[in-house]
């Protein structure tokens, strides 16, 4: 391979670890709506809906910040063994875990907020589950995403 279609182990494994920092920033950011109280995110969370809220979030963090870092540790460890790895994979892979982190995350969230607030305000479950249909599709093709992202990511490191 000649040298533009690679990239160093270090570049790589910096690219995650700063996703990883941005995500985090990002999580943080996520989090402090539920500090202002005209939001009534602290009532809608314990309605039934807001499960798809907290799997959001915490698929956010599991998969958005720490997926990123494990990257980030996997390629920087590997780099021993492998010093280089494949540019448009890396990319690409760097590209659908944002896309899929963001995405999922946020449709998730829209669905447990709009189950959330009706059921808060007394809609019967059956329209609640209907309002809430609404994001399973986008959520289902962004957590596919986030599989082929992971898929990209051992394809390039188990690659010779």
């Amino acid at each position: 391979m000649s040298k533009t279609t690679v990239l160093d182990y270090r570049s790589v494994s910096r690219m995650f670890l700063r996703l990883s920092l941005v995500n985090a920033a990002a999580a943080c950011v996520f989090t402090a709506p539920v500090l202002v109280p005209s939001l009534a995110f602290p009532i809608l969370l314990t309605q039934w809906g807001a499960v798809y809220m907290v799997l959001g979030y915490f698929s956010f963090l599991t998969f958005g910040v720490l997926g990123a870092l494990g990257w980030a540790a996997a390629y920087s460890m590997l780099g021993q063994e492998r010093p280089s790895y494949d540019k448009a994979l890396t990319y690409l892979q760097l590209a659908t875990h944002i896309a899929s982190s963001y995405g999922a995350s946020a449709a998730l969230f829209a669905g447990g907020y709009i189950g959330a607030r009706l059921v808060y305000e007394g809609r019967p479950v059956q329209a609640v589950g209907m309002a809430m249909e609404i994001v399973e599709i986008p959520a289902g093709f962004l957590i596919a995403l986030a599989i082929a992202s992971t898929l990209m990511g051992l394809v390039n490191t188990l690659k010779k």
